[in-house]
């Protein structure tokens, strides 16, 4: 052989293993890039064709990167020939979080809800915890503080374009396009204030920080440069449309590409600056502290200014704790960033902030029902004060495991309080219990409710496990304070209790599984030695007040996929900055040098990988798309045209045939033809037709209850199908009552059904079953109008004049004494006697 020939076969040599060197280089940065990808555009997503706009396409987001990075883990695995990872305090919570979370899908009281979700969501269920559960386990393997600060960078950049848009909002740009007063209350592209209070609130902190340390980088600067971008990008499209808020496809893609015409030119024009730059970072920080904190006030969160004040006491004394010395330009460096603040909460949160602290006066209970006006919008913490006993009901009921994931819609209504009736928002369908812990009481017990609590305990632990000392002696000194106060101011005391836990018993399931918590702790602390601590971290302060503000917000409402990406990552970001984990390593396979290198065994398996993966994504992919014929069925129905709302349907359960609400809205289409056969002038022609699509209509309506034989809202609407039938067919007011009782079951506390029962009773000639029902609506809701009418109208026609009179005076007495159909019947009546 030729020397030639050998340096030629050397460099071909020398490149293979340089390709396969670069390919077991290249999965850490596609892993990072992933994740940085992840927090960055997730907060983002909407989707108007889909019949949720804001949670749904973000949950199947992070379906979508937890398969890819799941995916490039494992890839790296098999040509590394190796199984690794890094062992850290933070697996043993996780672990056992994601163990009571299986149990309860599996002794579900409806398990595909369970794993999958709550229907248009999906955030919640086993699937979502599978997904953050990888998600900190490969980050955890791959990350340093690098990557942390990175993903924070990234993250408040969205943030800040989030919060300007919220601003616009506030400023009514696109105050035309919802139902909702968003000048009022903004939500962006969060989809809720609350939502989105939350989620700038986790933000916030960091920004904090980073202004009071600012990090040399140029990306502190870009994300300013982008917010100018974005008013110039804006500024262009808006004029080129002469719309205020151009939201069609023309104009967002044309926003979207000169904000990054803009970007690429500024980055460009400042990359060789850096120097210069990096000396104004914490001017930088300060603009995107203002910004959040602007956005934040306009959402009007009472919930979130709490969790705001707790946070930034948080902070401030861990601050304190962690600095041993504080010199006059840190100094003023903290009365620059706080009087920003007060000037910000002053000028734009004075309006409404100030009305919070007000106390309500408690009204014991007494066995008269009292009847409160049904036009009168309830306060949301009368409402939740309901919610959470109803919560508190189910967990007395099923304290072990709970009900199940995602299934408190399902469960709420068998334990509703009757006092909900009494509410503004007494037809309203709760999925959630207002209070993220209250939904694990429901759906996960006294197991699975301490698993969460078990991750708060060890991640607060470990934030503060430096300053230990410190911190028990401010917490004794409070304790010490409360209990001051309590003893010579009790009545205030109890007054504040009231306000800030709301429903007061909850404080024993609590105690209990916090307690446990604890226990398992004390445990895993023992089985599992933190090794390897480091010094205190920069962002210690910024990670406890950030992870402190979610354990509040989740108090007072429920976590949503954003919030929860950070509730599972703060932990694992206090990993790398409280510890070094430990890496653990199996050669399991041969290490792939080169291309020579590949068996058969790599081929399989990264065959298995790769399908694998893609039968994930088209799931996740079938899931968009049958939503998205879903909702477009319903909007063609709604608007009368059925063949098109059946065509879509049938193209959504030919894609995902277990979904209930599917097999429902056919039912509903296939009602609403046999209707329009029925009620024509040529219906004696059609006799056959009509008869084959109603048992069709009636067979689709069983499948749905089949599907979900839990569902509250299922049920109504089958009655609604039956009774559409009925009114052609009165065989099947039969199975209209059927279901009906069916639902009462279900349900013992809903009026309308009820109601909905006697009135069938009342058409059937069933006098004594329909006052009954009747009688039962009004004892359930007291100052149910549409109930008492009803009623007085039943007695009219059964000719008991005085009892009718007696029902119609009712509504002007206690309901509404201008009530118009009331008056008239009375003087009707009064004639009669």
């Amino acid at each position: 052989m030729s020397k030639k020939h050998k340096n030629f076969q050397y460099k071909i040599q020398k490149k293979q293993i340089e390709k396969t060197f670069h390919l077991n280089e290249l999965s850490p940065k596609i892993i990072y890039y992933l994740y940085l990808v992840l927090f960055f555009l997730t907060p983002f997503l909407v989707s108007i064709t889909s019949s949720e706009l804001f949670e749904f396409p973000k949950m199947l987001f992070v379906y979508l990167m937890t398969v890819l990075i799941t995916g490039t883990y494992s890839l790296h695995m098999l040509f590394s020939g190796k199984i690794f990872y890094k062992k850290t305090w933070l697996h043993w919570p996780l672990l056992f979080f994601l163990f009571t979370q299986l149990l309860s899908s599996i002794f579900s009281m409806h398990p595909y809800t369970s794993w999958f979700g709550y229907y248009s969501r999906f955030h919640g269920g086993m699937f979502s915890s599978i997904c953050y559960f990888l998600l900190v386990f490969v980050f955890l393997n791959y990350a340093n503080k690098k990557w942390s600060k990175n993903v924070l960078l990234v993250s408040l950049a969205a943030a800040s374009m989030i919060s300007l848009f919220a601003i616009a909002e506030h400023l009514g740009i696109d105050a035309d396009y919802w139902v909702q007063d968003v000048q009022n209350r903004v939500f962006s592209t969060l989809g809720q204030p609350n939502w989105l209070a939350a989620y700038l609130l986790i933000l916030i902190p960091f920004a904090l920080s980073y202004f009071l340390k600012p990090i040399k980088s140029i990306w502190p600067t870009m994300i300013n440069l982008n917010l100018l971008n974005m008013l110039l990008s804006y500024l262009i499209i808006s004029g080129l449309a002469q719309q205020k808020f151009p939201v069609n496809s023309l104009g967002v893609f044309g926003f979207a590409f000169i904000l990054i015409i803009f970007d690429i030119l500024a980055f460009w024009f400042m990359r060789d600056k850096f120097e210069i730059i990096a000396k104004h970072n914490r001017f930088n920080f300060l603009l995107i502290f203002t910004v959040l904190i602007s956005a934040l006030l306009f959402t009007k969160s009472r919930s979130a200014i709490l969790a705001l004040f707790a946070s930034l006491l948080i902070f401030w004394l861990s601050y304190f704790f962690t600095k041993i010395k504080i010199d006059k330009s840190k100094l003023l460096n903290i009365l620059i960033i706080n009087s920003i603040f007060l000037i910000l909460l002053f000028f734009l949160g004075k309006s409404w902030i100030i009305k919070i602290p007000q106390f309500k006066t408690t009204v014991s209970k007494t066995q008269t029902v009292q009847v409160k006006n049904p036009d009168t919008v309830s306060d949301s913490t009368d409402i939740r004060k309901i919610v959470w006993q109803g919560a508190v009901n189910i967990w007395q009921n099923h304290q072990f495991l709970g009900t199940g994931n995602e299934t408190f819609a399902y469960s709420y209504y068998n334990y509703r309080p009757r006092e909900h009736n009494d509410n503004s928002e007494w037809d309203f369908l709760y999925n959630k219990a207002h209070n993220e812990y209250l939904n694990y009481l429901a759906n996960n017990g006294t197991i699975g409710t301490s698993a969460i609590f078990l991750l708060i305990i060890a991640t607060l632990w470990f934030a503060i496990r430096k300053q230990n000392k410190k911190w028990l002696i401010f917490s004794a000194v409070s304790v010490v304070v409360s209990a001051t106060i309590y003893l010579v101011f009790p009545d205030f005391a109890q007054k504040l209790i009231n306000k800030i836990l709301i429903y007061p018993p909850l404080l024993i399931p609590f105690g209990i599984t916090f307690l446990m918590a604890i226990l398992l702790f004390l445990v895993l602390q023992k089985l599992n030695k933190v090794e390897n601590l480091t010094k205190n971290y920069y962002l210690n302060p910024a990670l406890l007040a950030s992870f402190i503000s979610i354990t509040i917000t989740n108090f007072y409402g429920f976590s949503v996929v954003n919030v929860a990406l950070f509730f599972f990552f703060i932990p694992a970001f206090t990993v790398l900055g409280s510890s070094l984990p430990i890496l653990v390593e199996k050669q399991v396979i041969s290490k792939v040098e080169n291309s020579q290198d590949l068996k058969t065994i790599h081929y399989i398996l990264a065959t298995l990988i790769v399908v694998f993966s893609l039968i994930l994504i088209i799931k996740i992919n079938n899931l968009k798309v049958a939503d998205d014929f879903y909702n477009q069925s319903r909007t063609y129905y709604r608007s009368g045209y059925i063949v098109k709302a059946n065509d879509f349907i049938q193209k959504a359960i030919q894609l995902e045939s277990n979904e209930a609400n599917y097999y429902l809205q056919q039912a509903l289409i296939d009602a609403n033809a046999a209707y329009a056969l029925a009620t024509n002038d040529e219906a004696s022609k059609s006799a056959q037709d009509i008869e084959q699509i109603s048992k069709q209509t009636d067979l689709l309506a069983q499948i749905a209850i089949a599907k979900n034989p839990v569902h509250l809202n299922i049920y109504k609407s089958v009655i609604k199908v039956y009774l559409t039938l009925a009114s052609f067919d009165k065989s099947y007011n039969e199975k209209a009552i059927t279901t009906l009782e069916q639902a009462i079951k279900l349900s013992p506390t809903d009026p309308d059904l009820t109601l909905n029962l006697a009135l069938i009773y009342e058409q059937l000639g069933e006098n004594e079953k329909a006052e009954k029902y009747l009688r039962q609506t009004v004892e359930l809701k007291p100052n149910y109008r549409k109930a008492w009418h009803n009623l007085g109208q039943f007695y009219q026609n059964q000719g008991r004049i005085e009892d009718a009179i007696q029902a119609f005076t009712f509504v002007l007495q206690n309901i509404d004494p201008t009530d118009g159909p009331s008056l008239k019947k009375i003087e009707i009546l009064n004639t009669k006697k």
